[in-house]
């Protein structure tokens, strides 16, 4: 949707640890209740990418995956994203215990 409205992306090499502390950022400014076990693996290497924009998303994800885990029955929850080079590709899966999208 940014892109829609000018923003272009400003790719640089960065370390991807500089990612994971971005994501241990946004888990630490979010308020929540439930005890969520956050797993961030793979954060390793360099990446040539927009570090904001990539910043704004895992912060997405991590904040729309703490609201589900919330939402949930559980007393508790985990979060995970996990990085894996895979042919020159950067790839990350993210999965959450949360409540599912309908």
């Amino acid at each position: 949707m940014l892109f829609t409205k000018g923003v272009r992306a400003n790719k640089q090499n960065f370390e991807l640890s500089k990612l994971k502390e971005a994501c241990d950022e946004a888990v630490k400014s979010y308020d929540f209740s439930k005890e969520i076990e956050f797993k961030f693996s793979g954060f390793e290497g360099e990446i040539c990418a927009d570090f904001d924009l990539l910043d704004l998303v895992f912060s997405n994800f991590i904040f729309n995956a703490i609201d589900a885990i919330e939402e949930n029955d559980e007393e508790s929850g985990i979060l995970s994203i996990k990085h894996t080079l895979n042919n020159e590709n950067h790839e990350f899966e993210i999965s959450d215990s949360g409540v599912k999208i309908d």
